[in-house]
């Protein structure tokens, strides 16, 4: 449950974002009048510029412009004379950082979260089909765009192409949750009017605020994930229990250590004999096919039947 602080940072952003009545304020917040009442009550002994328009009464909040701060800038531009002197690379990034700074921001300042950049002996590899890069086409997704959405709950327009053959684009209404970095895609969690979706954000070709808001919407990400295996969630897929004698040392303690939702239960060390209770998704069949022979799946019956099919297919198929 959110604190009365944090339901009033909500109401800041809120107002930050556009002007509301205090009954367009309790339905966005889910609550009564009397409640937002004194939620203006207590911003309005605050130094945070609310204001209520005089002809709709409506409230907002209008922030001034923040001071230049000299000192630091100063300081700046002695490190970066050194650093030119020292022929480093970092000069680039701290002339930006003065440029921000002093209000001198390039059309083509970059803005996006780069979450993944956190130090250049880090490298971060996602493999050959990832779809999550840090290249132009990525940037242009406006991931911070995406995050302002979500923590001021704004509801976007977007148009959408779906990744199967033969789709239609979609144009749809929706309601952003969080944004999850999964296996190697960049998704959008949100609600639609025909339940929750996941979006890949590569694939949202534009979009664009409505004006309008939503009020909060209870989402445990834990949920959305677990019991599975790669990008597929479980909704669709039947769950199963499935048993597995592991013969490989690499293996084995990869089901030691690896990260599973839940986790792992190993019934027996020798032979080593695990059981995991798991959507059975296309992904879970292609991880199991790609650690064969080195398991031996016990149980379920109906799972090894749809893995023999799957071997025929790709016998025939080096034929």
């Amino acid at each position: 449950m959110s604190s009365t602080y944090d339901k009033l940072n909500q109401v800041k952003m809120r107002l930050q974002e556009r002007p509301a009545s205090l009954q367009e304020l309790a339905e966005y917040m889910g609550c009564n009048t009397r409640t937002i009442y004194r939620y203006i009550e207590t911003l309005s002994e605050e130094n945070c510029g609310l204001n209520q328009e005089k002809k709709t009464r409506r409230y907002f909040i209008q922030q001034e412009a923040p001071k230049r701060p000299e000192s630091l800038i100063r300081g700046l531009k002695a490190a970066q004379k050194v650093l030119d002197d020292m022929g480093a690379a970092h000069s680039r990034t701290v002339k930006k950082a003065i440029d921000y700074l002093s209000g001198n921001v390039p059309e083509d300042f970059e803005s996006t979260n780069h979450a993944l950049n956190v130090d250049n002996d880090f490298i971060v590899d996602l493999g050959p089909f990832s779809e999550y890069s840090e290249n132009l086409q990525f940037r242009e997704t406006e991931v911070d765009k995406f995050l302002e959405a979500i923590k001021n709950r704004s509801k976007l327009f977007i148009t959408y192409i779906p990744a199967r053959d033969n789709e239609q684009v979609e144009k749809l209404e929706i309601c952003p949750l969080k944004l999850v970095l999964r296996v190697d895609t960049l998704y959008l969690v949100a609600q639609t009017e025909n339940g929750r979706r996941l979006f890949a954000l590569r694939r949202i070709k534009n979009f664009r605020k409505t004006g309008a808001f939503f009020p909060e919407i209870d989402f445990d990400y834990k949920t959305l994930y677990a019991n599975c295996i790669g990008k597929f969630s479980g909704t669709d897929f039947e769950k199963i229990k499935l048993v597995m004698e592991v013969k490989n040392s690499w293996l084995q303690t990869q089901f030691r250590e690896a990260h599973f939702n839940p986790p792992v239960k190993i019934r027996k060390q020798n032979p080593m004999t695990v059981e995991m209770n798991i959507f059975d998704t296309p992904d879970l069949e292609s991880w199991l096919l790609g650690i064969l022979p080195d398991v031996k799946i016990l149980e379920p019956s109906s799972l090894k039947g749809k893995l023999r099919e799957k071997l025929k297919k790709s016998s025939e198929a080096l034929s």
